[in-house]
């Protein structure tokens, strides 16, 4: 396995993230496992983080597999072929959105630090999760950034599926992945400690 653990993986995203250092205002979180590899990093880069709290829309028996996700501000982003693969409804889509809408909100009134997204126009933000499999938070997120007037927005994360990397380079100013590898099946596979981070742990390290 590639990585020790998020936060391992958060200190070694320095050496592809310094050379923008300069371009960057704010590294921001996707909760929950976004956070330890966040924190990681931008206290080596010395720079403030904050949340983002994008939560993906789980597919139906398989709340795992992201099917989309929801921003803060409303934003949305879907994965058309998985949607057609599940054959939902647009009625059963909207209840999975709730679903993570509800979710989304719990969590968010949980941590606190939320981004003020009316305050990010202009700044130059770097969003961080702890790997990319179909990215659908990290492009609910970008929306969410690029409607609110950020820029430039990067994202870097520790692993990548190859097919999600030109996705994500083509809605970001830059993104960075330790890894993209050729067997990807899950994030966790690249991780040797991949337990789920629990809310105390984003509170202490928000804190």
């Amino acid at each position: 396995m590639r990585f020790a653990n998020r936060w391992q993986a958060g200190k070694e995203l320095l050496g592809l993230v310094a050379k923008y250092s300069d371009d960057i205002d704010l590294v921001l979180a996707i909760p929950r496992g976004g956070v330890e590899v966040a924190a990681a990093l931008a206290q080596e880069l010395k720079k403030p983080v904050s949340l983002l709290s994008a939560r993906k829309v789980g597919a139906p028996f398989n709340r795992e597999l992201a099917i989309g996700a929801v921003a803060p501000d409303g934003s949305s982003w879907y994965n058309e072929e998985l949607i057609r693969h599940f054959r939902l409804s647009p009625q059963e889509l909207q209840a999975l959105s709730l679903q993570a809408v509800a979710e989304q909100e719990k969590r968010r009134q949980a941590y606190g630090n939320e981004v003020d997204l009316q305050a990010v126009q202009g700044k130059g933000i770097l969003l961080i999760d702890d790997g990319a499999a179909t990215g659908a938070t990290l492009f609910a997120g970008l929306i969410a950034l690029r409607r609110a007037g950020a820029a430039p927005v990067g994202v870097a994360v520790p692993v990548a599926s190859r097919e999600v990397v030109p996705l994500l380079q083509a809605q970001t100013d830059y993104f960075l992945a330790l890894e993209t590898p050729a067997d990807f099946f899950a994030v966790g596979q690249y991780f040797r400690e991949f337990r789920p981070v629990s809310d105390e742990r984003v509170r202490q390290l928000l804190g």
